[in-house]
Formats: C-alpha cells, structure tokens, sequence
C-alpha cells in the first residue's frame, strides 16, 4: 500500500482530528486545513507529522492551492455549522477536487442526510452528498451516527454530577451511536481500499442503546446511581434546537445504520458504549467545570 496525500477538513475538530491522527499514524501524508494554526489540536498535528495549511474555504484560490497534489479529500464539517455554511464551503471543496484531480472524496454526512428532510443541518450535506454525485467525482460516503464522544461534553458531564442523564428520546427507544475512533479507523479503511468503497453510503453505529441502557451503563462506570430522563422536546427546542429537531425527525423514522452488519463485514473492533466508556478519565472530566477541550462547549452531537 502506497502513502497516500490527503486533505483533511476542519482537522481540529472531533472527527477531523481523529481522522488525520489515524492517517499519520498508518504512514500517510496528511495536509491539516485550518483556520486557527495555534489550535492545540493543530500544534499536535504538526507535531505527529501533518502539514498545515491555513485556509479561507470561502476562497477558491486557497482551497485550489491546498489541494494541489492530492490523492484524497477527507471532507467534514463542524457539528454546528450553520447550513448556509456548509453548502457553501463543502460545494467550493467538492467543485475545488474536481478541477484538481483529486482521486477520491470521503464525505461525512448525517444518517438522515441521504434525502431531504425539511431540516436545515440535515439537508445542508444532503446538498453536498447531491454535489458530488453530479460532478461525478468518485466518493464514498460516511454518515456517523450519535458521537460517543457527546457525553464528554459540560453538557452531559453536568448531568452526571447531577446523577441524571437526560435526552429529548424516548426511553425505550434505541439510540445508535459510535466512537470517533471507529469512525477513523473506517474512513482509513475506505482510503486505503478505495474499490471496496467507491460509490457507497455507510450509516455507521458501534452500538445501540435505550435510554435507560445508557443510564445503567454509565451508572455501573461512574459507580453513580444515574436515573434517565425523557426531556420534553420543548424543552430541547429551547435548550438546542439543533437537537431537538434531530430527536423528533429521527423518533419517527427507523434507524440508520446496521450495526450486526457492520461488525460482520468490518473488522474494526467496534466499540459498544460500555468499552468506550471503560476508557474514559471519568474522574478527570468530572472533576472539570469548564466544558471539555477536546469537544468545545456545545460538543460533537451528530444526531441523524
């Protein structure tokens, strides 16, 4: 397998990040787009190896001189992007790969992306996933699930110290979620084996839990006791819309991804939450009551 040169969008961000950090770690090139190059994340790239690469992705020049050379574009965009946003930018990117030769797009979209739903962060990559079909550029698309990575946020953390757990979800209804790491390691594995992937759409999920699941299971982690609680979608709608209207498009439709076929065909050591978990420095984020680093305050809630 040759080292292969890709671009790797918002690479300070969650997914982003832990995308560039499993390419440099199998041998690849990787060229870290950012906008802030004193990000902690961004000194940590360039320390394992990436280039970084300052970028206007309002400006086709920029992006056009960031690609040159490139094999691959990993494509994601941050979790609370506004929609206009994303169009505007994830369009310049695609069009940009297309002009330069750019061998193979891997896009990450939402589950609920693969058509329109009415919901503006839900269509806004629906409208790039249609972008890349009509230029046809060859691509795979990757559709995380719910971030694992979520419930290392204030948001969710403050809960916890509460001894609550509270989603706008029903709570006997299954939630699907995914480690980032998963995530990285699979869009590693559509990068280096291109055939396998080229012209597919991946929901991807290491788990699925009811709400009362996951409170047990954070429980038996924290050694807590933890009660789940069925926040009212009013409630979520004037907390986070974003979240709420995720969690009253996706409590009517079926789930997403298939997770027996997943870990059937994709040997990635799929992680369910309660490995996750058993990772984590619980006692270390508890004991923080600023919002996590590595996620930012809102954190990297997928949701669809």
């Amino acid at each position: 397998m040759r080292n292969l040169k890709v671009l790797v969008a918002d690479s300070t961000g969650v997914e982003g990040s832990a995308v560039a950090l499993w390419l440099l770690a199998n041998g690849h090139d990787v060229i870290a787009m950012t906008r802030d190059l004193a990000h902690p994340m961004a000194m940590r790239l360039m320390r394992r190896g990436a280039r970084l690469a300052w970028v206007d992705p309002d400006s086709r020049a920029e992006v056009e001189e960031s690609m040159q050379g490139c094999d691959v574009l990993f494509l994601t965009h941050p979790p609370d992007q506004d929609p206009d946003i994303t169009i505007r930018h994830g369009t310049t990117l695609v069009d940009t790969a297309s002009a330069t030769g750019v061998a193979h797009v891997v896009y990450s979209s939402f589950p609920a992306a693969a058509a329109p739903t009415g919901i503006p962060h839900f269509d806004a990559r629906h409208d790039v996933e249609r972008r890349l079909a009509q230029l046809n550029l060859p691509h795979t698309i990757v559709a995380p699930t719910w971030l694992m990575e979520t419930f290392t946020t204030e948001h969710f953390l403050a809960q916890f110290r509460e001894g609550r757990l509270a989603l706008p979800w029903p709570a006997g209804r299954k939630l699907q979620q995914v480690a980032v790491e998963d995530v990285a390691r699979f869009v590693a594995l559509a990068i280096e084996q291109p055939a396998e992937y080229l012209g597919r759409r991946f929901a991807l999920a290491g788990d699925e839990l009811t709400g009362l699941e996951m409170a047990a299971t954070f429980a038996r982690i924290l050694g807590r006791p933890l009660r789940y609680e069925e926040q009212p979608l009013a409630a979520a709608w004037a907390s986070d819309p974003r979240m709420a209207a995720a969690s009253e498009h996706l409590s009517g439709v079926q789930p997403q991804a298939d997770v027996a076929a997943l870990r059937d065909e994709f040997d990635i050591n799929w992680h369910t939450l309660d490995g996750w978990a058993r990772r984590q420095s619980w006692e270390e984020l508890l004991g923080a009551a600023t919002p996590d680093a590595r996620s930012g305050a809102k954190g990297p809630v997928r949701g669809g």
